[in-house]
C-alpha cells in the first residue's frame, strides 16, 4: 500500500495527498511537491500513513524534497508580484473587450507558471489574451474559469453568522446542498436567510442535517396522540434542538415532554397506572348521556348589546278634518268638474252658418 502525506498548498482547507517514497515529513514542515502546474511549495498537515488503493483519488504525485530557506524567500517574492500581475491582466482584458472578470492571480514558488482565475457567464475565447500575457510576463500562463463558490473561497469574507467563510478557512470539498435540508431543519425558506455571499445555498446547512433527521425519526410528529405524566394529548409542536415535544392535554393545559418522559408515560399507561388517563378532547354531550344523575350544565352568555340605532316612536296621526258637504256640480268650475259628471245633460253643438247658393 502507498504511503502518503496530507499537504496544504495555497488555500486553507484544501488538502492533497502526495506519495512519500523515502524519509518522513513531520506536520508543519514545508516541502516541494509535483503538481499539474509544475513544482510548488506546500505545508505538511497530516503525517505519513498508508492508504488502500480504493482510497486514492486520481493519480498520486510524489513529494520531491524538503523546501529550503531560498525556496521560501523566492515564493514570497513572487507572491508580492501577484497584485501587479492581476492589474496588468485586467488592463489587457479591458483593451480586448472580453466578457470576463478576473478574480485572482497566483504564481508558483519559482515563477514558472502564472495561474489567473476568472468568472464569466458564457464560454470565452481568450487565446489572444494568453498570447499577450505570455509576452508581457514571459512565463507560462494558465487561465481557469471558476464558479461563484470558488470565487468566494479565493476572495474570502464574512458570512451572515459574523465569522469568516467556511470555504476560505477549513472547508475542503464543497458538499451538495438542497432546499430540502433547510425544510427538514425548520428554517425559513427566504433566500436572504439561507444563501451565502456567493449567492448559493449555505454550506453549513449540511453540518447538522443528519442530526436533525435522526432526532425527527425518534420524536413523534405534530398531530400524533401520545401519553404524558399529565395525561394523554396531541402533539402541537416539536423542538428539535431540545429534543422535546409540546403536548396539549386539555385546551387550557400544554405540557413539554422529552423522550424519557414519553417512554415512562407509555409504560405506566400499559400497566394501567397512568393518572388522568383520558383523551385530550371529550365531547360533553356523550358524557351527559352516559351520566344521567349529573345535572345538565347549560352555558350561556350575556346577550351583546345591539349595535342598531334606536328607532324613535312615530308621532300619532293628526285628527281627520270635519266632514263638509261635497261640492255640487253647479258650484264646481269646469276645471274641477270630474270627467263623466253631467253625463245625462245634453251638450249643444255650435251651429254652422248656412251657405247660400248663388242665384242661377
Amino acid at each position: 500500500m502507498p504511503r502518503v502525506v496530507g499537504v496544504r498548498l495555497r488555500h486553507p482547507g484544501q488538502l492533497y495527498d502526495f506519495e512519500v517514497t523515502e524519509g518522513d515529513y513531520a506536520p508543519g514542515s514545508w516541502v516541494i511537491v509535483e503538481t499539474a502546474r509544475g513544482q510548488d511549495v506546500g505545508q505538511v498537515v497530516v503525517s505519513a500513513h498508508e492508504v488502500t488503493p480504493e482510497q486514492v483519488r486520481g493519480e498520486l504525485k510524489p513529494v520531491v524534497r524538503l523546501a529550503t530557506e531560498e525556496d521560501l524567500e523566492r515564493m514570497q517574492r513572487f507572491r508580492q508580484r501577484e497584485p501587479e500581475a492581476l492589474a496588468r491582466a485586467r488592463e489587457e482584458v479591458a483593451e480586448l473587450g472580453l466578457p470576463m472578470r478576473l478574480v485572482a492571480a497566483e504564481y508558483t514558488f519559482n515563477g514558472r507558471c502564472l495561474t489567473i482565475y476568472f468568472t464569466a457567464e458564457n464560454r470565452v475565447d481568450f487565446r489572444e489574451l494568453v498570447k499577450r500575457l505570455a509576452r508581457l510576463f514571459r512565463t507560462r500562463i494558465d487561465l481557469r474559469q471558476i464558479g461563484a463558490r470558488d470565487e468566494a473561497r479565493l476572495l474570502g469574507g464574512i458570512g451572515i453568522c459574523g465569522r469568516p467563510l467556511c470555504c476560505a478557512t477549513f472547508l475542503g470539498d464543497f458538499l451538495r446542498i438542497s432546499v430540502r435540508m433547510a425544510k427538514e431543519q425548520d428554517l425559513p425558506l427566504s433566500p436572504m436567510k439561507i444563501s451565502g455571499v456567493c449567492g448559493r445555498l449555505l454550506c453549513c446547512l449540511s453540518y447538522e442535517h443528519e442530526q436533525y433527521r435522526d432526532i425527527k425519526d425518534r420524536l413523534p410528529t405534530v398531530g400524533d396522540e401520545v401519553a404524558t405524566l399529565r395525561g394523554r394529548g396531541k402533539v402541537v409542536a416539536v423542538n428539535i434542538p431540545k429534543e422535546t415535544v409540546t403536548v396539549e392535554v386539555r385546551p387550557e393545559l400544554r405540557v413539554e415532554a422529552d423522550l424519557a418522559e414519553l417512554a415512562q408515560a407509555a409504560r405506566l399507561e400499559a400497566e394501567g397506572r397512568l393518572p388522568h388517563c383520558q383523551p385530550a378532547y371529550v365531547d360533553i354531550t356523550e358524557r351527559l348521556a352516559t351520566i344521567p344523575d349529573e345535572p345538565q350544565i347549560i352555558c350561556w352568555e350575556e346577550p351583546r348589546a345591539s349595535r342598531r340605532k334606536r328607532v324613535r316612536p312615530k308621532a300619532p296621526p293628526a285628527p281627520a278634518p270635519a266632514a263638509t258637504a261635497p261640492p255640487t256640480a253647479s258650484t264646481q268650475t269646469p276645471e274641477e268638474r270630474p270627467a263623466g259628471d253631467g253625463a245625462g245633460e245634453r251638450r249643444r253643438r255650435p251651429r254652422r252658418p248656412l251657405r247660400r247658393r248663388p242665384a242661377s
